[in-house]
């Protein structure tokens, strides 16, 4: 009963973290945004290039929640979902969650769609660049810095509705993108662990959603471009795990 009574729970003690939390999510939905003049245009590419990859998956995905809970916050990437307790375990029903949700989308289908290798690049991409973006950004840092200000529930409606704006500019499906936000941060919260959706269970609905029922054109997802972009969020993440060990 107290645990039921604690997700219900709702509370106001904003506090500095929460506004830096807000004040980021809003500037990620103004990135993409920001993206919608350039639509259909010569300069689509770019814009996604700086806009999103650039500033929001790299800057806002990484640097912000990693720089900000070393350096300010003082903590360590637990407070961001990164725990390596029951590591095994989570990512075993990672691989479960996902199987299921497999199986869930081609009981929908007659024909798998077929494997390309544009496809395969879109999936590399949206594994490696799009995903840990989301993982970091939304539901490690937004939604755990929300529940120490709002509490449980109001944490995880509000960073969904953050999760489905961010969206504008690409990928403008608010309503579902809401549910399934509300999906995946209630099953990251039920241990505050990342690794119970990230890679498996959050890879599968990502990669089917966009290249399957929104049909995002593979061709158009800029992946030598990002691909530099990537390996730094790699390189850049090691230096600072060293340097927080001192």
């Amino acid at each position: 009963m107290k645990n039921i009574q604690e997700v219900f729970a709702v509370r106001f003690k904003p506090e500095r973290d929460t506004l830096v939390a807000f004040l980021s999510g809003m500037l990620v939905i103004g990135l993409s945004a920001g993206m919608l003049p350039f639509k259909d245009s010569g300069l689509e590419r770019i814009s996604s290039l700086v806009l999103r990859n650039l500033l929001m998956i790299y800057g806002f995905g990484f640097f912000v929640p990693v720089g900000y809970t070393l350096f300010i916050e003082k903590n360590n990437l637990s407070e961001l979902g990164l725990t390596r307790k029951h590591l095994g375990l989570l990512l075993f029903i990672n691989l479960l969650l996902a199987g299921l949700l497999v199986w869930v989308f081609i009981s929908d289908i007659d024909i798998l769609p077929s494997l390309t290798r544009e496809k395969i690049k879109a999936v590399l991409y949206i594994m490696l660049a799009a995903g840990p973006f989301e993982i970091l950004f939304f539901y490690g840092f937004l939604q755990l810095r929300f529940e120490r200000a709002f509490g449980i529930l109001p944490a995880v409606l509000l960073t969904a509705l953050f999760y489905s704006f961010h969206h504008i500019g690409f990928q403008p499906q608010f309503g579902k993108l809401f549910m399934v936000g509300v999906m995946y941060m209630i099953t990251f919260r039920t241990v505050r662990s990342v690794w119970i959706i990230y890679p498996f269970f959050w890879g599968v609905g990502a990669c089917w959603d966009v290249l399957v029922q929104f049909g995002l054109p593979a061709g158009e997802i800029p992946w030598v471009d990002t691909f530099w972009i990537v390996a730094f969020f790699i390189l850049t993440g090691i230096i600072f795990y060293y340097q927080k060990r001192g």
